[in-house]
């Protein structure tokens, strides 16, 4: 996957990842491998920093949507 990577790109990517492995271990979620997951993360970045969402309502809401 190459894309143009903007450090504001990096920067949300991260920290929706690190979000995403915190609610693993608060709730059970659905176990997705790494190639799927960095996709779903990349595609979530870009549909965040389109948005005008709080990043916890956000990634709370594309995780309801996984269960």
């Amino acid at each position: 996957m190459k894309e143009n990577i903007t450090q504001k790109f990096l920067e949300t990517a991260i920290m929706l990842s690190r979000m995403y492995g915190v609610a693993e271990t608060l709730e059970p979620l659905p176990n997705i491998p790494q190639e799927k997951l960095t996709p779903m993360i990349c595609d979530w970045t870009k549909e965040f920093l389109q948005s005008n969402s709080d990043m916890t309502d956000f990634l709370y809401k594309k995780i309801q949507k996984l269960k």
